[in-house]
């Protein structure tokens, strides 16, 4: 979001991120975990493409969320007021 105020070093990940997508560009393997994830929220009927009953993914555990490593995050803290932004939840 616009007004959403990023961590530094958590920004230039993003920027990483963003700049691995571009042709040309090398995707990370935490870049590729988003990516599969996002895929999968965004393909409703993914479960019939495969012939399997659809079921419900609950991520669970200390890096479903915020990851060990930085590059890993799905939710990002705002710097400032500590607002939540989980781009997941947008696509």
């Amino acid at each position: 979001p616009q007004d959403f105020n990023l961590h530094p070093s958590v920004a230039k990940i993003l920027e990483k991120r963003e700049m691995s997508a571009q042709p040309g560009g090398r995707i990370d393997f935490a870049t590729a975990e988003m990516l599969a994830l996002g895929s999968t929220l965004l393909n409703e009927d993914w479960s019939r493409d495969f012939s399997f009953p659809h079921r419900d993914v609950r991520l669970s555990g200390q890096d479903s969320r915020r990851g060990t490593f930085n590059q890993r995050h799905a939710a990002f803290i705002d710097a400032r007021n500590a607002m939540e932004w989980v781009p997941l939840r947008s696509m």
